[in-house]
Formats: structure tokens, sequence, C-alpha cells
């Protein structure tokens, strides 16, 4: 899987970890799923742009304090653009780890998104 990792890496959709490690065999939480989702759309030479502020895109979850610093952006631009939405109970849960059915729906919303695929 190195290639395949070294190529996000090369695109700019992965970054790793804060002390440089990558963890390819970790679960991926729902905010770093929504911080890939803005960064692969950049790589597709897409840019999400929020025509409301960054909060406002938020406000709808009722533990949108518990999303870190440095995914605020990226989530609220992926839950902008439709591409993650919360969960059932009002919450987006953006430490839990992300489902395989979740990660097949956001990224087959993101490939509509870039228009790579039709709805």
């Amino acid at each position: 899987m190195a290639a395949y990792i070294g190529a996000a890496s090369a695109a700019g959709i992965v970054t790793g970890m804060p002390d440089g490690t990558f963890k390819p065999n970790s679960p991926i939480t729902r905010e770093q799923m929504a911080a890939m989702l803005i960064r692969a759309a950049k790589a597709a030479e897409v840019e999400v742009r929020l025509p409301q502020s960054q909060a406002s895109y938020l406000t709808r979850f009722k533990d949108k304090g518990k999303i870190s610093d440095w995914a605020l952006t990226d989530v609220s631009k992926a839950v902008g653009a439709a591409m993650i939405n919360g969960g059932t109970n009002g919450n987006f849960n953006p430490r839990s780890n992300a489902t395989r059915a979740e990660a097949v729906i956001m990224l087959k919303r993101l490939l509509v998104y870039v228009k790579f695929m039709d709805e």
C-alpha cells in the first residue's frame, strides 16, 4: 500500500499525524475523513467554497465544540458541500470512526461533487 499512500501524500490528500507517522492500519475519524475529502477535491482542482460563514454549517450539530480546531474549516466545507452529514442524534461525531458504509457514501458524494461521476 506504500505506493498508494505515497501518491495520496504527494497530492496533498493525506498528511499523516502530527508526530510524522502515518498509521495506515488505524481507523479514520469522521473529522479526518472530512479533511481528506476537501483535500481530494482540491487535488481534482475543485475548490470547495462556502457562501455562508463557516460556523453556520456547524450550528445544527450539538457536539460542534468537539470538532478539532485543525478540522473546523474542512468539516464546514464538507458539510456545506453535502459530502458528509451528521448522525441521526443531532451530533456530528467528529472523533468517531467512520464506518465503511459512511466512507463509501462520502467518496461517492465527493466524486459527484467534482464531476467525476453522475448521481
